[in-house]
């Protein structure tokens, strides 16, 4: 039932969705009350005046009004605000030339603009125009109607005249008020929704701030635990890393001591296969601690940065394959490299991510490569990329197989009785690869080997670094050389690998002892171990540098730590070259004979 209350209750409560409705609401109301009002008024006036003039049109205009209501309940909505609007139109114009100013006509054509503003939607906007038009072109050709007489009003006496005056002014006045009841409480119903609206988004943004608080709290807490947890499990590999290296070092260290007196006293028996395959062994061992100690790194989020420097790409390439060739010799397999002439003489990269894809790569190529057969490893440059591609002799990889390789703990093949690596070295050397914004390619080679090959921007260094000439180490014999260790087997396993090369060399158990000896046997170089009792290697280096005969002396590090932390402590003391433990004989010799000749300082 259609009632005040309930176009209250509906304009006031209702919701965004319901303001259609509110609209059509508002016109029934509109045209119900002005439908009760011209008839009363009309037979009122009527039997006042006895001028049917005013009856017959009033009784047509109240079903006009009905007909706006049965309009919209059959959904015709903008044709019932056009209807009602034309109407108001009708009754302006007929009774301001029937009662002639008595009609107010101005008033009325106020009420009608003001139910135009509140019954039309936004997007019917030419609608209300023409509306607005309509009254107030009747408005003005009543005016001129007024002036000029043309359509003369019925004759009224003047009591009747003041009687109907009061009474349309009363009509007039309640149908405003009625408008402006509406406009407060449609007012009043938008501010209720704004209220709602804020009080709602405050809620919001209360829970929000309660969530983000407890997200924080939650954050801090997983943050501090995985921080916790990253320190755990790096101070477990740390000390991992450092007791197998420590017996790695004299594993390998011993096994090419034995296998250079099998060589020298020409022994051929199973006994030096037997040394060559321990000496192997090691040297894989060593890769795979690389690598897991790499792969905790990249977890943990420490390998970030590319360190890119100038270096020379053919000294660096003979470094590391005279490294391997010892590792292929153990197994019987032929190494070759074939380096384009067209390379250049140096370039910029990072060399230390460089090393560890070339050795993961050649390890790899030597593991799976059946013994008297061939590893070769091609560098060559195209444009503005340079490539190291590397192919074996292997059993070769499987189509379906190549997608997983990069995986981490991937194994190249896991049946074969003739690999047993990590399953971490691909994965690097792709992480590596794109870090340096390159990439990794694979040919399986129709089980006939396999070819990986690394592609790498070409950054030339202008600047010329002198390739060495000598292809052997040169050390400078009669120099003097202090080795701080305090492993007895790891002394001698040193002690043996300088003891042809003409060097002369004293020995000292910790850090107390060394700095001792330094200052009694003033050595051209220092090979300091970092961690042993009673001092140091830290603290003894610490002190060797404020002394002014030791301030320039080259210091070569020897550690089982292979974290990035310990060797950026170790050069910030005052290292030159850092070594991580096993140390192989070819890279502790080329390291003495950069230091001794004079070549800058590096660190690995």
């Amino acid at each position: 039932m259609l009632s005040l209350k309930s176009i209250y209750q509906s304009i006031v409560n209702g919701s965004e969705e319901e303001e259609t409705s509110k609209r059509i609401e508002t016109v029934n109301l509109i045209a119900i009350l002005c439908a009760i009002i011209v008839t009363i008024y009309g037979y009122w006036f009527y039997c006042v005046s006895n001028a049917i003039e005013i009856l017959i049109p009033a009784l047509l205009f109240c079903p006009a009004f009905l007909f706006v209501f049965a309009l919209n309940k059959h959904r015709f909505h903008l044709a019932a605000r056009i209807l009602l609007q034309v109407v108001f139109s009708g009754i302006i114009s007929y009774y301001g030339i029937v009662l002639g100013r008595l009609a107010f006509v101005e008033l009325f054509a106020v009420f009608a603009i003001n139910i135009i503003l509140l019954t039309f939607q936004t997007n019917e906007l030419k609608w209300m125009i023409l509306c607005t038009v309509l009254h107030i072109s009747n408005t003005i050709f009543l005016e001129f109607n007024y002036a000029y007489n043309i359509f003369p009003s019925i004759p009224l006496t003047e009591n009747i005249q003041s009687l109907f005056r009061w009474l349309i002014i009363s009509v007039i006045f309640f149908l405003n008020l009625v408008a402006m009841v509406i406009y407060q409480l449609k007012s009043l119903r938008l501010s209720k929704k704004i209220a709602a609206y804020t009080k709602e988004l405050d809620d919001k943004n209360q829970q929000l701030y309660t969530f983000n608080e407890e997200l924080a709290e939650t954050v801090k807490v997983r943050t501090a635990a995985l921080n916790l947890a990253n320190a755990s499990k790096t101070k477990f590999l740390n000390q991992i890393s450092h007791e197998t290296r420590n017996s790695l070092n004299q594993i390998v260290g011993q096994t090419t001591l034995l296998l250079e007196s099998m060589q020298k006293k020409a022994v051929v028996n199973e006994d030096v296969s037997l040394v060559e395959g321990i000496y192997y062994s090691g040297v894989s061992l060593r890769e795979i601690l690389n690598n897991v100690l790499s792969l905790s790194h990249i977890e943990a989020g420490k390998i970030t940065v590319v360190n890119a420097a100038p270096f020379n790409l053919m000294e660096w390439l003979e470094e590391n394959m005279n490294v391997y060739r010892n590792f292929a010799r153990s197994k019987h397999i032929n190494l070759f490299l074939k380096a384009s002439p067209s390379l250049p003489r140096s370039i910029v990269s990072d060399k230390v991510k460089l090393t560890q894809m070339f050795n993961n790569l050649v390890s790899n190529a030597i593991k799976v490569t059946p013994n008297f057969q061939t590893v070769l490893v091609e560098v060559y440059c195209r444009e503005t990329q340079w490539y190291i591609r590397i192919t074996d002799e292997g059993s070769g990889i499987e189509p379906a197989k190549i997608s997983a390789l990069f995986m981490p703990f991937n194994q190249i093949d896991k049946n074969a009785d003739h690999y047993n690596g990590s399953g971490l070295g691909l994965f690097l050397t792709k992480t590596f690869a794109d870090m340096l914004g390159g990439n990794i390619y694979v040919d399986g080679n129709n089980g006939k080997g396999a070819t990986f090959t690394i592609s790498l921007p070409l950054i030339i260094h202008e600047e010329e670094i002198i390739l060495k000439e000598e292809p052997t180490i040169v050390l400078p014999r009669g120099k003097k050389v202090l080795l701080v260790e305090d492993d007895a087997i790891n002394r001698m396993i040193v002690s043996r690998f300088l003891e042809e090369t003409g060097l002369l060399l004293a020995t000292a158990e910790n850090g107390t002892e060394g700095v001792e000896m330094a200052v009694q046997f003033e050595p051209d170089l220092i090979i300091m171990d970092m961690n042993m009792p009673i001092m140091d290697g830290r603290e003894a280096i610490l002190i060797l540098r404020q002394m002014p005969q030791f301030k320039h002396t080259p210091i070569v590090a020897l550690s089982a730590n292979g974290f990035k932390e310990d060797e950026a402590l170790a050069i910030e003391l005052g290292v030159n070259y850092y070594i991580t433990k096993p140390v192989l004989k070819p890279h502790l010799l080329s390291t003495l004979s950069k230091m001794l000749n004079g070549t800058p300082a590096q660190t690995v």
